[in-house]
């Protein structure tokens, strides 16, 4: 038997919904889709009639890929119960798509977000309930050049997710967790599982919130921007405040 004859036998084939198919659910759901498992994109406009004609493009720093054909819809109701709901949209659409999902959540699917921020796991929640849905966060460099094009500058893709502070104890999606985890590996993705999801939420807010702000409002690139006193001392009291906000909902910072 062959190396790729064993690896697909051992492989356990996970059917994942990726909720947003521009720059990072593109990088994640394409090299899920290449390491065997059944992955249906929600899409609509352009990106929709994109990958529905000519499928995905990705040039990538861990190998270009051209997947001519994948599974996409603008409607979760045509596609069922998945395993996992992996949501890339951008955070302020969360509240608005969040009820949309339930056709893809039965009672062990896990509905895992990597928005930047650290509300999208809340409203979801809300939504979709406290027992399927875990936190996630993704790390990664990578930029739609178009429709169904997405370029990945750097940064394997990393995704950190695990349990949310106030679900059930015994959740039936965190069986998700183990198996999620293999999936991301097996598609030569970074899957980390923190203790405490909740402090690497703040951690990378804490990270991506003050050198954001302070750097769109200075429009000048990152380095200019710490090496000017004012600008550096601005980004030390917005680190500050981050942090401070974060200790006042209960943040355990490390």
């Amino acid at each position: 038997m062959s190396n790729t004859d064993t690896a697909a036998r051992q492989l356990d084939r996970l059917r994942v919904a990726v909720v947003g198919a521009g720059a990072i659910g593109g990088v994640l759901g394409a090299r899920l889709q290449q390491a065997g498992h059944d992955v249906v994109f929600i899409a609509r406009g352009a990106t929709l009639a994109a990958l529905q004609e000519r499928g995905f493009i990705l040039e990538s720093i861990d190998g270009d890929l051209t997947l001519p054909s994948v599974q996409v819809t603008d409607d979760p109701g045509a596609v069922g119960i998945v395993d996992v709901v992996l949501v890339c949209v951008k955070a302020t659409q969360i509240a608005s798509l969040a009820p949309s999902l339930r056709p893809l959540v039965g009672p062990a699917t896990a509905v895992i977000p990597v928005q930047n921020g650290v509300e999208a796991s809340g409203l979801l929640a809300a939504a979709l309930g406290d027992g399927n849905v875990l936190e996630g966060l993704g790390r990664v460099l990578v930029e739609q050049v178009a429709p169904g094009h997405i370029r990945h500058t750097a940064v394997t893709p990393i995704i950190e997710f695990g349990r949310r502070a106030g679900a059930p104890e015994h959740a039936a999606a965190y069986a998700q967790i183990s198996r999620f985890a293999a999936a991301l590996r097996s598609a030569d993705l970074v899957a980390e599982l923190p203790d405490d999801m909740g402090a690497a939420q703040w951690q990378k807010f804490l990270f991506i919130e003050p050198i954001g702000a302070v750097g769109a409002a200075a429009r000048v690139p990152f380095g200019v921007v710490r090496s000017v006193p004012e600008s550096r001392a601005l980004i030390d009291v917005a680190l500050h405040e981050v942090q401070n906000v974060g200790q006042a909902v209960g943040v355990s910072w490390p």
